[in-house]
């Protein structure tokens, strides 16, 4: 996951209107050939009569719908937000109805389809990527779009790990009795209600990061203006409707405290937003080195805090430290954009 979204992500800050069919047709090419060479391998290991695991069905599947999705790229790089949204659940729709599919009908259990699917898959996605690589056309740019891209892997991979590692560290937590399992569960419950805000964040960046989308300039805008707007707007219209909820209508007495540990969660999604702004800005100043950095050291900041928050103030700790991780984030970006020169890559 982090190898193909690091190649879109490069191909999107470096393609402009102009130029983003030839470089989409260069990148779809080191994709397809990525893609043929995890096909090979795994046909070959069913030709030794090797049984592939759960683990390897979902990477296999992983690999197989990643130069599907690059299509999504083309519409997304040049502005085209309405044909970009209308495609990108196509995918989704297709797996889990799939899924649903297998297990309503088939009987077959969520390890079993991965693996069955992966097996059905390997035949038809070899000689589709055959005919997509011959139609492609020009040249194999393999090190090219490595070397433009690596920063944007290493980015991704610490990604999808903070993702989780916020949950991990309070499971940990709580395993080890520092957290009791009622924090855990008025935690999980601020993480939920918090989680439709991250969504507006994640498709904020899917308008911003395309160098030319929608001739939008990422400085203190009017637009920019208007998305913290709506983001704020949105974290008090959240928390009013978990405030009046919970007061209300709960008949769970201790959830009363979320309507108050919510708030720095909630807080933290308008840092996360802000924070996006400012990376896709460093992103098109060729600041990749210096974002890499700052998602990277996101892990040791929260093992850090949560730990030491956690320990001190159990719950509220921790989700303090969801939003000073956050907070910390968006203030060093900035001081990147604003105090380290533009660098110049090719």
């Amino acid at each position: 996951m982090a190898f193909s979204a690091g190649i879109n992500n490069a191909y999107m800050v470096r393609a402009t209107r102009e130029n983003a069919l030839q470089k989409f047709k260069e990148i779809i090419k080191v994709k397809i050939f990525f893609t043929m060479l995890v096909l090979f391998l795994s046909s070959f290991l069913l030709l030794l009569k090797l049984e592939i695991s759960v683990w390897g069905g979902a990477i296999i599947i992983g690999v197989i719908l990643s130069p599907f999705e690059t299509i999504c790229l083309k519409y997304q790089t040049v502005g085209d937000i309405g044909k970009y949204a209308a495609m990108l659940p196509v995918k989704n729709f297709l797996y889990y109805g799939a899924a649903l599919f297998s297990f309503v009908f088939m009987g077959w259990e969520p390890s079993a389809f991965l693996v069955i699917l992966s097996k059905l898959m390997l035949g038809p996605s070899l000689i589709l990527c055959a005919i997509w690589w011959m139609r492609a056309g020009g040249d194999l740019k393999i090190k090219v779009w490595l070397r433009r891209s690596k920063n944007y892997f290493f980015q991704d991979a610490a990604a999808l790990v903070i993702m989780r590692l916020d949950a991990w560290v309070v499971a940990f937590l709580a395993g080890i009795t520092l957290l009791t399992q009622r924090d855990v569960g008025l935690y999980s419950a601020c993480l939920t209600f918090a989680t439709p805000l991250a969504v507006l964040t994640s498709s904020l960046s899917a308008v911003l990061l395309p160098k030319n989308a929608n001739g939008l300039d990422i400085k203190w805008s009017k637009t920019l203006k208007t998305m913290l707007g709506v983001a704020i707007c949105g974290v008090v219209a959240v928390w009013l409707c978990i405030y009046i909820y919970i007061t209300f209508f709960s008949t769970e007495s201790d959830y009363l405290s979320v309507r108050w540990l919510s708030i720095p969660m909630l807080l933290a999604t308008v840092f996360s937003l802000c924070a996006m702004v400012l990376r896709v800005k460093c992103f098109h100043d060729n600041k990749e080195r210096l974002v890499t950095f700052v998602t990277l050291a996101q892990v040791p900041i929260i093992i850090i805090s949560y730990s030491f928050l956690g320990y001190a103030v159990g719950v509220w700790g921790c989700v303090a430290s969801f939003m000073l991780v956050r907070m910390i984030s968006m203030v060093w970006l900035f001081f990147i954009d604003r105090r380290t020169p533009k660098e110049i890559v090719s």
